[in-house]
């Protein structure tokens, strides 16, 4: 599965190689510059510049995932004032659960005395998630992944469907409403988004240790090729989020109808 994913990310994004090039140059240099703002801003004036580059990065993605929920097929096209709305309102509602999932990961980790559950880290960590286990019982392990797993998942899931949602109607009243969220996620099921959301994060590591490799050749390609990837991870989370929409959305037209028909 993660490597379905992989190819139906590259089909995306490398539908017009031209255009492709382009964003992700855009995308790189969007990251370069609160770095470079450390040279000549204060401090309070480079945090506004994280802040806004992260707007428009998150209003970019949030354009990605909507054109998937609507069956698109190539990289939409930038639209400044759809990027900035969809970015600034999509910022508040990623902060809003990521602060959530942080205080329910914490109260989880606490009862283990254990740090904060992060599958992204014990995936990209494998030496450090071992040691764990030898220097706590297997069972005590097992138990805690199990209970940080189930958090982590779930509040993913509300998350990345208030965010689609956002991404589908531009509407802060649907990214909030948790009763119609709730209805989706009985509609696409946890059982089978756990399995989904799984194989979306092998394939983003399997992108981020690619990232990774220092090719020894020139700085120039070396800097190219950790572009190209980082769009790719970019990219594909936002298509995840897009994909698992599209599908309940998908699902919720085929019920109306047959409700209609009988």
């Amino acid at each position: 599965m993660p490597l379905m994913k992989l190819k139906k990310v590259l089909e995306y994004c490398s539908y017009d190689v031209v255009f492709f090039i382009f964003i992700c140059l855009i995308i790189f240099l969007l990251n370069l510059i609160p770095d470079y703002s450390t040279n000549y801003f204060d401090s309070n004036i480079q945090g506004i510049i994280r802040i806004l580059v992260l707007i428009l990065l998150n209003g970019y993605g949030m354009v990605i995932a909507r054109d998937r929920i609507n069956h698109g097929y190539r990289l939409p096209k930038i639209i400044p004032g759809d990027v900035i709305n969809l970015g600034v309102k999509s910022t508040f509602v990623y902060g809003f659960f990521v602060l959530l999932q942080t205080a329910l990961l914490y109260l989880t980790a606490s009862a283990f005395d254990l740090p904060l559950f992060d599958l992204h880290h014990l995936l990209l960590n494998l030496d450090e998630t071992i040691e764990m286990f030898f220097v706590n019982s297997p069972e005590f392990m097992l138990t805690f992944i199990l209970a940080g797993g189930l958090v982590f998942y779930f509040t993913t899931f509300f998350a990345e469907v208030s965010l689609a949602r956002l991404a589908d109607t531009k509407s802060f009243f649907a990214a909030f409403d948790f009763i119609a969220i709730w209805r989706s996620i009985k509609i696409f099921g946890f059982r089978n988004y756990i399995l989904d959301y799984t194989s979306l994060i092998l394939a983003i590591v399997f992108l981020t240790v690619l990232q990774s490799v220092n090719l020894l050749l020139d700085i120039m390609l070396d800097n190219l090729w950790e572009m190209i990837f980082g769009f790719l991870i970019f990219a594909t989370q936002y298509l995840g989020i897009g994909a698992v929409y599209c599908d309940i959305k998908d699902a919720e037209i085929k019920s109306r109808q047959s409700e209609e028909y009988s």
